[in-house]
C-alpha cells in the first residue's frame, strides 16, 4: 500500500507588499498550527520516510517544523509543487521510487482541497492552511495510483484542536 500526507503550508504573512508570492514566510500563527498538527501525527507513530515539498518559503517552513518534530531526515524541495494542479501533482507522485511506503507532500491550495475531495465522498469546501489528510492507495506500485485505488484515510484541521 502506498500513502500519501498532504500538508498545505501554515498561514503565511503578507507583511511585506514586496516580497513574491513564492517568497512570503509563515506567520506565528503558521508555526504554531504546524507544531499542532505535527504532535498529533507523531502520536499516531507513523514511519514517514520521506518529505516532499513546494520550493516556496511558507511551504518549505511549514515542512521543516514537522521534519523536525517527526524526525524524518529524507527532505527535498521542488518547484514544480508550487503551481501545480490535481493532475501535475498525481503525476509528480507516478514518479517516487517504489521503495518509498508513507511520504508527506507539502503545497498550496485550490489543488489539495480539489485532491481531498477527488478521493474522498465528504466535499470540503476549502482544506485550511495547516490543513493535513492522509490518502492511501491499494497498490504497491507509485506509478499505478489512480482514483479507483485511493480513498482518503483521515485528515486533521488546525481548528479542531484549538
Amino acid at each position: 500500500m502506498k500513502k500519501v500526507i498532504f500538508v498545505r503550508h501554515g498561514k503565511s504573512s503578507w507583511n511585506d507588499p514586496y516580497l513574491s508570492d513564492d517568497q512570503r514566510p509563515l506567520k506565528k500563527r503558521g508555526r504554531i498550527d504546524g507544531m499542532t498538527i505535527a504532535n498529533i501525527l507523531k502520536e499516531e507513530n507513523l514511519a514517514i520516510e520521506k518529505i516532499f515539498t513546494s520550493h516556496a518559503v511558507r511551504a518549505k517552513e511549514t515542512a521543516i517544523i514537522f521534519k523536525d518534530l517527526l524526525n524524518i531526515s529524507e527532505f527535498s524541495k521542488h518547484k514544480e509543487l508550487y503551481h501545480a494542479g490535481e493532475l501535475e501533482i498525481l503525476r509528480f507522485l507516478n514518479k517516487v521510487d517504489n521503495d518509498l511506503n508513507l511520504i508527506m507532500l507539502f503545497g498550496h491550495n485550490p489543488s489539495y482541497t480539489g485532491l481531498m475531495n477527488y478521493f474522498s465522498d465528504a466535499r470540503v469546501v476549502n482544506v485550511p492552511t495547516t490543513g493535513t489528510f492522509q490518502i492511501n492507495f491499494d497498490t504497491d506500485r507509485w506509478d499505478k495510483i489512480s482514483v479507483e485505488n485511493g480513498k482518503l484515510y483521515n485528515h486533521w484541521f488546525p481548528k479542531d484542536y484549538r
